[in-house]
């Protein structure tokens, strides 16, 4: 709260959320108020300063001008209120006062856009006139104005991303990446920061399966720097992922954020589904075990895995490394084999690394594709 206009007279002259006597027994104040208390970085989040200086009947409504003063107090998420110096740097603008009713006159700083979040102030100085004395608010920490802080919040984003290929074949040369494109605002600028990407295996079939991939685990790769693009963007793409088995594959994005922009995914979850995220994993022409690796199971609760083959002839199936307790593994003689059983609650906890072998003929025209299964016991 600006308390100001204060007469030219003899007397004392006390500047601050007071009001001024002088000898001649008039006293005068000034109210300021921003806009708003919270506004969002961006174009759209602009805010402004008013001040009304109230004069006296003898004297009237206050001529002259007012200045405004503007400056960052805080970098965090919390309104930080602060004084905002009246110096030259932090100058915002100077405008003439207006008169009004009741001996009152006021003055708008005019729209102001953040360019950074946190806490800004405004203070305003009166510059007074042949009948009135200058005075000040929210300059110092003596007169500090709780109406004249505003807190500007994180801009948002949005994240686009798109996979570098829509069918792929499994093997080693079967790889594919993920691109994403983070949109900020041309107050912001380009986003800073990084993307992780995650993978998830949705769907055994042969048909494209499209869904989410939930940002939770491990991430494929973790917080990829942006680089900035035209505009208010930056992209970024993983590196080259090569899946593990047939079926449908996704993708998932999540820009973390920086100390301007919020975060913001895409594909994550049932609100920001992506089509363009999904990626469909043909069988080899070659032979190749075809099923997850990936294997979950719960302690005490039942459960069956089949494990898949493509080629030929119809290959014979094993597994090497121990299982957890209860749980076995049977070759079903048709190109799939069982993982089955109720892992024992006490003794079959853990992780267990198995390895799937797949013998396709005989003789010399024999070939042995091998898996790293993972089976999971919580």
């Amino acid at each position: 709260m600006l308390v100001a206009s204060l007469p030219v007279v003899a007397g004392a002259v006390v500047v601050g959320t007071t009001t001024s006597s002088f000898a001649a027994g008039t006293s005068t104040t000034t109210l300021t108020q921003v806009s708003a208390s919270s506004i969002t970085l961006g174009p759209s989040g602009t805010v402004s300063d008013t001040a009304t200086v109230q004069g006296t009947s003898t004297n009237g409504s206050p001529s002259g001008g007012v200045s405004f003063y503007i400056c960052q107090t805080a970098t965090s998420q919390t309104l930080t209120r602060g004084p905002c110096a009246a110096t030259a740097d932090e100058h915002l603008a100077t405008t003439g006062l207006s008169a009004g009713a009741h001996d009152t006159s006021s003055a708008s700083s005019g729209a102001f856009t953040p360019t950074a979040a946190g806490t800004w102030c405004f203070s305003a100085v009166y510059g007074g006139s042949s009948l009135y004395a200058t005075s000040t608010d929210n300059t110092t920490v003596s007169n500090l104005d709780a109406n004249e802080c505003v807190l500007v919040t994180l801009a948002p984003t949005t994240t686009g991303s798109s996979i570098s290929s829509s069918r792929i074949t499994l093997g080693p040369g079967g790889s594919v990446s993920d691109a994403a494109t983070v949109v900020g605002n041309v107050v912001g600028g380009s986003p800073t920061g990084g993307v992780a990407f995650y993978v998830c295996h949705t769907s055994i079939t042969a048909t494209l399966t499209g869904g989410p991939c939930p940002a939770s685990g491990t991430p494929e790769d973790a917080g990829v720097a942006l680089a900035p693009g035209a505009g208010a963007t930056a992209s970024v793409s993983s590196t080259g992922f090569v899946p593990t088995s047939v079926g449908t594959w996704c993708f998932s994005a999540v820009y973390g954020g920086s100390s301007t922009y919020a975060t913001s995914g895409d594909n994550t979850g049932s609100s920001n589904l992506d089509a363009n995220e999904c990626v469909l994993v043909a069988p080899p022409s070659a032979d190749a075990i075809t099923s997850d690796p990936n294997v979950p199971a719960v302690a005490g609760r039942a459960f069956t895995f089949l494990v898949t083959t493509s080629g030929s002839p119809v290959p014979t199936l094993r597994k090497r490394h121990p299982l957890p307790k209860g749980v076995s593994f049977v070759n079903n003689h048709n190109g799939t084999g069982t993982l089955s059983g109720t892992p024992n609650i006490r003794r079959g906890i853990g992780v267990y690394h198995v390895t799937i072998t797949a013998t396709f003929g005989h003789g010399k025209s024999k070939h042995v594709v091998t898996q790293a299964l993972i089976l999971t016991v919580p």
